[in-house]
């Protein structure tokens, strides 16, 4: 099966899965079991007061769901996923019909509060869609957008949507708010992860990522990614989504959204003025699993961290200088970026920080240049880096002054949310952890050459155990 349902399946073939059977409560419970619960994947079939439904969290919520999914160790998912985005965009094919269109809710019907959308975190202002994802259309070039977004329940047929105003959809929202015109609204609901990992990523504003995940699909699968046409907007969404909710963002129309907890462990951009969109049908499976996902740590963070490393892991491939790099890690809360890498020249390391720091994504304050003889998935091993290999005053350097991430409450915030002028300002920092170069300081490299037992990298206590 390649859907939703499929990739169930193929978690509880390998253990990363538990059911839970007994009577969950969505607004006083599932938070705390899902927090509780980071390394599995959690599906609950008995929700409180919505008989019938079935929830799926945390799935992935690891790296090493990750690399399942892929077909390759944890540590080896990020370079697949670069290796396979190098192969562009592929074209998605327009069916006449699949399972998301075997309920529909339209007209009186249409109501979200039939829906199990839950509450995680006390302070939220109400049921949050935390996976849902948002499918616009580019007004001026017909290229569609799918993007993570979050909002906020506001009855049975509205939601609150909050959107950065770096962000691709902002950009075509304001091109329909221009003209006066409402922005036609897809959030899809529950799909295999191919979606999941591409609605996250940061490329040119003409890229189709749902033509990026239909090339992830084809590779899995061996077919391509089927669409069907909305009811009420003109919108395309998965065949085979669990939920789709179609919509309008009308042009001028700023309601209160929020707090919401976000993905730093903060309730950052708490309150604002933000667009709203109206529900205009819910179409869905005829027995269709709601997808939440928990913001911060795990599977609210995984699936922008994982973009964000193997986006800047092919930035700094593509750096002059032929850097040596091995892999890219972007740490939990989307700030911190580790790079393991090979010095082969003086000052490769510092290349690499100051193109890790001048990517695509506005979130990365921090840089970590490592060797290759270090865990980057091990914060153990990367102090460890930092405290024996470091000289502050030669090796660590800040650059002042620049844009930042609008949720860093570290940050000075200038605008207002909702707003075009809402910016945060603040520093960068790099630091150089790695060994003397491989080429201008082969002696002094030899300090820096860590101990290791008799037997290291050729015997396994596996092979030793009954």
């Amino acid at each position: 099966m390649s859907d939703m349902r499929g990739w169930i399946e193929e978690l509880e073939e390998a253990g990363e899965l538990i059911r839970i059977k007994r009577p969950v409560d969505i607004r006083t419970e599932m938070g705390a079991l899902i927090w509780e619960s980071r390394d599995k994947a959690l599906l609950f079939e008995n929700i409180v007061g919505y008989p019938g439904w079935r929830t799926l969290a945390q799935a992935p919520g690891t790296m090493r769901q990750v690399g399942l999914w892929f077909g390759v160790p944890a540590t080896k998912a990020v370079e697949e996923y670069s290796r396979q985005l190098l192969g562009g965009p592929t074209r998605c094919e327009v069916v006449g019909g699949g399972p998301v269109k075997e309920v529909k809710w339209l007209g009186e019907d249409v109501d979200l509060l039939r829906i199990p959308i839950n509450q995680c975190w006390a302070q939220d202002g109400g049921a949050y869609i935390g996976a849902g994802l948002n499918i616009v259309r580019d007004p001026d070039s017909g290229v569609r957008n799918m993007a993570y977004h979050r909002h906020m329940v506001m009855g049975g047929r509205r939601v609150g949507c909050q959107m950065r105003t770096e962000t691709h959809q902002w950009r075509i929202y304001q091109k329909y708010e221009s003209r006066g015109e409402a922005m036609p609204v897809a959030i899809v609901i529950g799909h295999d992860p191919s979606l999941y990992f591409t609605g996250s990523w940061s490329g040119d504003i003409d890229v189709d990522e749902l033509e990026l995940a239909a090339t992830l699909y084809r590779n899995k699968y061996g077919k391509c990614l089927e669409l069907v046409k909305c009811e009420t907007i003109d919108l395309e969404v998965p065949a085979d989504a669990e939920i789709v909710i179609e919509g309008e963002m009308p042009p001028g129309v700023r309601e209160m959204e929020g707090p919401f907890g976000e993905f730093q462990g903060y309730f950052t951009a708490a309150m604002g003025m933000n667009p709203v969109i109206n529900v205009k049908a819910i179409t869905m499976r005829r027995d269709a699993i709601y997808k939440t996902l928990l913001n911060f740590r795990r599977e609210g963070d995984l699936m922008v961290q994982f973009n964000m490393s193997a986006r800047c892991l092919g930035r700094l491939r593509e750096l002059a200088g032929g850097l040596d790099i091995h892999t890219v890690h972007v740490s939990g809360d989307l700030i911190t970026v580790i790079i393991q890498m090979t010095q082969r020249f003086r000052g490769d390391a510092k290349f690499a920080l100051i193109g890790a720091l001048s990517g695509p994504y506005l979130h990365h304050k921090i840089a970590i240049a490592v060797d290759e003889d270090v865990d980057i998935y091990d914060p153990e091993d990367v102090l460890w880096a930092i405290s024996t290999r470091v000289n502050p005053q030669r090796d660590v350097f800040i650059i002042p002054d620049v844009r930042g991430h609008t949720y860093d409450q570290s940050l000075v915030e200038i605008g207002e949310p909702g707003r075009a002028n809402w910016q945060a300002i603040g520093s960068r920092m790099g630091i150089d952890a790695t060994k003397p170069s491989l080429m201008n300081d082969a002696e002094e490299r030899k300090k820096f050459e860590r101990t290791r037992p008799i037997g290291f990298g050729k015997v396994f206590l596996k092979d030793f155990i009954e």
